[in-house]
């Protein structure tokens, strides 16, 4: 189990992303990483990181932050301690 999920939500952030995943793929704790997309109008920036091991991606209309964070939480494979 992952004692950390970090759950993104992004919408259209194909410029910040790649540096976001790159930083904590160079941490040594293990997390759960989901990637929520919120109604991008370009998602095929998204198909690289599907391929990655450890992130799920999930798209969606733009359903706003919150609704986004709890779609995230729906989707981790198992409990986590902590939530970022």
């Amino acid at each position: 189990m992952a004692e950390l999920a970090v759950i993104i939500v992004t919408h259209n952030s194909q410029d910040v992303l790649p540096r976001c995943l790159d930083a904590l793929s160079r941490q040594t704790i293990q997390a759960d990483i989901v990637l929520v997309d919120s109604g991008s109008k370009d998602v095929s920036y998204l198909d690289a990181y599907r391929m990655r091991s450890g992130i799920r991606v999930i798209l969606e209309e733009n359903i706003g932050f919150s609704r986004a964070n709890n779609r995230g939480c729906q989707a981790l494979s198992q409990a986590a301690e902590f939530i970022l």
